[in-house]
């Protein structure tokens, strides 16, 4: 029935007076839905399929690098102002340094572009490349020398670079999911106002905040989520995968505290963690590594 009616479907997202880029594919049936499961970001049930979006061409006027939380240094393209999908773009991701020295990217560099569903930015194609391709050699954060780990650049000062704890911090309080008021901008003005560690920020106190430039009213609630946040009990998987463990994110998390229990993961080793499933020998010793830091 789905294949029968699926250009009809299609057609009829084309003719839509809302904007769609496509539809939801799912099972009904409860047994075979059950039997296909999910994972911890999607059903397995479900499957979205959507057509090419528009395509728009731009030229590239520079390129900024962004750090995130594991050290990677990735580049972003600011191009003219180009109208898109009902959107006008001046920025587009360009994924790592490796897609740039290999596709010739740089100031003066034509591209065509379409927002990934909808909603992201993306390069389809390099249609001119330029004539100079500039790559950044050291962190725009601390200034340490950048490495190459197959297309990626690697800033390994993790634990003194400010990007890196500052995206690590903000990771905390986003991936806890129990205290209100500690979004991004906040955790940022706490982070200059010389508060760097979690034991520093879960003793601030309501004149620490207020003299940080938060109100009165922001501070009181602010202090409030703190005092709940340490009483309020949490899944395990979920607190340590607040922390922001290379290679341990949230399904990593679930699959080892199903094997060993939180309190007694500062004597796993990584034999034992390689012996778990989803945990090979390349992610195990990094994993070893920054629990040791932690614990």
């Amino acid at each position: 029935e789905l294949l029968s009616d699926f250009y009809l479907i299609m057609e009829r997202i084309r003719i839509s007076p809302y904007p769609t880029d496509g539809v939801v594919i799912e099972v009904l049936d409860q047994d075979i839905k059950e039997s296909m499961g999910s994972t911890n970001h999607h059903h397995n049930w479900q499957i979205a399929y959507k057509e090419l979006g528009e395509i728009a061409t731009c030229e590239v006027q520079s390129i900024s690098w962004q750090l995130g939380r594991t050290g990677k240094c990735t580049p972003v393209l600011n191009v003219s102002e180009t109208a898109l999908s009902g959107a006008k773009i001046k920025r587009v991701t360009a994924h790592n340094g490796g897609m740039i020295k290999k596709l010739g990217i740089g100031k003066g560099a034509l591209i065509e572009i379409i927002r990934s569903g909808e909603v992201i930015p993306k390069i389809v194609r390099v249609i001119k490349k330029a004539k100079t391709v500039k790559i950044i050699r050291s962190c725009p954060s601390c200034n340490q020398e950048l490495i190459w780990k197959n297309d990626f650049l690697i800033c390994s000062n993790y634990n003194q670079c400010s990007s890196q704890i500052l995206s690590k911090l903000i990771h905390f309080f986003n991936t806890l999911g129990n205290i209100d008021f500690f979004g991004p901008k906040t955790v940022e003005k706490i982070f200059i106002g010389g508060f760097k560690t979690l034991e520093k920020i879960y003793s601030m106190s309501l004149e620490d905040l207020e003299n940080l430039g938060l109100g009165p009213k922001q501070s009181t609630n602010a202090l409030e989520q703190l005092n709940r946040s340490r009483q309020e009990q949490i899944d395990d998987w979920r607190f340590l995968a607040a922390f922001g463990i290379q290679h341990l994110g949230k399904g990593e998390s679930k699959k080892l505290l199903k094997e060993i229990r939180l309190k007694d993961i500062d004597n796993l080793s990584q034999e034992n963690l390689m012996n778990i499933e989803g945990f090979g020998p390349i992610s195990s010793p990094i994993i070893i590594a920054e629990i040791q830091k932690l614990w």
